[in-house]
């Protein structure tokens, strides 16, 4: 669709969904390939899943762009919407390539956090200014910042200034105290005293004469005498303790083992994944949980009585590790032809790696595109679809992966 009033032009690809007055109206999907805006192809390009209402967003739905880098979704309480007349509005959940935003709040397409991406054409979507986060932050680095070392010059620094001068008060008066008792050493103290005595300082009622010597304490000798005793005791000791220990037997420290290493499963096809999976073109393709391609569905394409509730029944809907050796497969012809088609794959959708379901055999057109389906991917559980609502409940659909054939 071309606007005459602008110089971009936008692309609307596919569009699955419910239609009222000739308008989109109801549960549907609407793909935007993107614009030509200057130099920048792709601009406002990704895919809107939700709710429509006389021809624009308004309710519950996802935005992701095209690359999968930054997505718009609501959160988990089914009766908070995001949208509102074709804008973003409510609170939604904001996901990119680094962190999970929750709880984000949109007011009329504007963000009320500081992000910068765009959303979908005539969302308005503009980032927020960072004029009153910076200072502030800016503060607090400031505030927690620990003092300088002792060794730092900091002339400067008023408060530096002032701690080391309380501490040095603290440290001179210690010294002045210690320095009046009788077992202090004579030549410190002696200095000590005649340094004080210009500032009017040093002990009341003490003189040193020139020449004068200290005499030694009444306890100084028996002092001496105490420690010399105690040395003894301790060398004595320590001799009888190294006699015991040679006389003790000796145990023989011998090697300890390293611990068992623990069995890392083989990388590679496994006889019981071969044998659920279809070779073409040097790959080897299956559903991401094994199914053997022959098996029947067990469940109909009859509307759900919950009908804008998902369809929980769905296999696919399930978490599934990605096997050693394996991936998610793209849908290329001879695959669409030799794969998918032929076979029922006990669903009625194969999904694939960029997020597009095609029907099995047991589908109303065999190999053909239905709809876009997007898939979770967890670190830790591994994938599975996500639950569609509206009349796309019905479907149910499994993931496509494959691995290389070895030679």
């Amino acid at each position: 669709a071309e606007n005459p009033e602008d110089d971009s032009t936008l692309k609307y690809t596919l569009y699955h969904g419910g239609w009222k007055d000739s308008m989109p109206d109801g549960f549907g999907v609407q793909h935007f390939e993107g614009a030509q805006v200057e130099q920048l192809m792709g601009a406002h390009g990704g895919t809107y899943t939700g709710d429509f209402l006389r021809g624009k967003r308004h309710g519950r739905g996802v935005w992701k762009t095209l690359q999968g880098a930054w997505e718009y979704r609501p959160i988990g309480t089914e009766t908070v919407p995001n949208w509102e007349n074709d804008l973003m509005h409510g609170i939604g959940i904001v996901e990119d390539s680094d962190h999970v935003h929750e709880n984000v709040i949109y007011t009329k397409g504007k963000c009320q956090m500081p992000f910068t991406e765009l959303g979908p054409p005539k969302t308005g979507f503009e980032s927020a200014a960072f004029s009153e986060v910076m200072p502030q932050a800016n503060r607090k680095r400031a505030f927690v910042t620990p003092l300088p070392t002792v060794w730092d010059e900091q002339e400067n620094n008023p408060a530096w200034t002032a701690l080391l001068k309380s501490f040095g008060y603290k440290l001179k008066k210690l010294f002045l105290v210690y320095s009046c008792l009788p077992a202090f050493p004579l030549e410190p103290r002696k200095l000590w005293l005649e340094s004080r005595r210009g500032s009017g300082g040093g002990c009341r009622g003490v003189r040193i004469a020139p020449g004068f010597r200290a005499m030694p304490g009444r306890r100084s000798r028996s002092y001496r005498g105490r420690r010399s005793r105690s040395r003894s005791r301790r060398r004595d000791s320590r001799s009888r303790d190294r006699r015991e220990e040679d006389r003790r037997p000796r145990r023989e420290m011998g090697r300890i083992p390293p611990p068992a290493k623990k069995e890392e499963p083989e990388e590679g096809v496994t006889e019981e994944q071969r044998q659920n999976a279809i070779e073409c073109d040097g790959f080897l393709y299956a559903a991401i949980d094994f199914t053997a391609p022959q098996t029947l569905p067990d469940m109909g394409l009859d509307v759900t009585p919950r009908y804008y509730q998902p369809n929980e029944g769905s296999k696919g809907l399930t978490y599934n590790k990605m096997p050693p050796g394996w991936e998610m497969a793209e849908a290329t012809d001879s695959v669409k032809e030799k794969v998918i088609k032929p076979y029922p794959w006990g669903t009625h959708l194969l999904v694939t790696k960029d997020n597009k379901a095609y029907q099995t055999a047991k589908g109303e057109r065999p190999g053909s595109l239905e709809m876009l389906w997007d898939y979770a991917k967890d670190p830790a559980k591994g994938y599975r679809l996500e639950a569609k609502v509206g009349m796309n409940a019905r479907w149910h659909g499994r993931l496509l992966i494959k691995s290389k054939v070895s030679s």
